[in-house]
């Protein structure tokens, strides 16, 4: 059930194919969260969907990560290396899988939860937006 979850909230993080905008969202909530989690807004958006993709997953390596993500190795690692150094990830004792640290958890829980937030109120946009487009046309 928990894995459901967190797998419904990456793909809020991620790219949204019905809303262009996702990207100037996500660097918004970011940014604005950066406040609480210290370094946050100076991850590139590539970083934070490697670290979206380890709160869903949990423990994975560079390899499993390039598969689920479409990315090359190459940059999977360099993102994993930018988020070790900043604390919200870690490598395991092998030196082969990475995990979120407790602060990278908290991060993405906190971006997952506002980027739901920003589409529930982009939807209730349109939403309301379509009500009144039928209620003018309800009354011709």
């Amino acid at each position: 059930m928990l894995y459901k979850l967190k797998e419904n909230v990456l793909r809020e993080i991620l790219p949204m194919a019905d809303e262009p905008r996702a990207n100037v969202w996500l660097e918004e909530e970011v940014n604005h969260l950066a406040i609480k989690h210290a370094g946050l807004d100076a991850i590139p958006l590539a970083s934070i969907y490697v670290m979206a993709q380890l709160y869903v997953g949990g423990q994975q390596d560079e390899n499993d990560l390039a598969k689920t993500l479409n990315m090359d190795v190459t940059d999977i690692y360099q993102h994993l290396e930018f988020l070790c150094e900043r604390k919200f990830a870690q490598e395991d004792n092998y030196g082969v899988k990475y995990s979120l640290t407790e602060t990278g958890e908290d991060a993405s829980r906190a971006v997952g939860t506002n980027m739901v937030i920003r589409k529930r109120m982009w939807m209730k946009g349109r939403v309301e937006h379509l009500d009144a487009l039928y209620r003018h046309l309800e009354s011709f």
